[in-house]
């Protein structure tokens, strides 16, 4: 079984098995946001998890990442005081981008693109685009 399924790819398996449950905890609160009108779609939301301490260096290896796996604009992290995962659906903060529709607090920095996030703004300076994007 070893060279079929080496301890590298079996730890890997096991962190993405973890995220995973993570994962379906902060869907559970997404839809009961947005049963509460608190947001509407996901990439409206913050998520902040409150992760025990074994959680809590897998949670900051893929950190970020976490946004794209859970689908919502920001991701934050904090210690749980008991040993329970808690998550929290929040509005996200800032002003959705034009282009990706994130939400982000830097929408607007870019006086060449002023209604788009500092990523999307990195990435069309690095395709050479000109202009404004609407």
């Amino acid at each position: 079984l070893d060279e079929l399924a080496p301890a590298t790819a079996m730890n890997l398996l096991g962190e993405w098995r973890e995220l995973l449950s993570i994962r379906d905890e902060v869907l559970k609160s997404l839809e009961d946001a947005r049963k509460e009108k608190r947001i509407g779609k996901a990439l409206e939301a913050k998520v902040r998890l409150e992760l025990p301490a074994s959680m809590q260096s897998l949670a900051q290896k893929y950190q970020r990442s976490l946004k794209e796996l859970f689908n919502v604009s920001q991701v934050e992290l904090a210690s749980a005081e008991a040993d329970l995962l808690q998550v929290t659906t929040l509005p996200a903060d800032g002003t959705k981008c034009a282009r990706c529709w994130n939400y982000s607090t830097r929408v607007g920095e870019s006086q060449q693109w002023p209604t788009v996030c500092e990523r999307c703004v990195a990435a069309l300076e690095a395709i050479g685009v000109a202009g404004t994007v609407q």
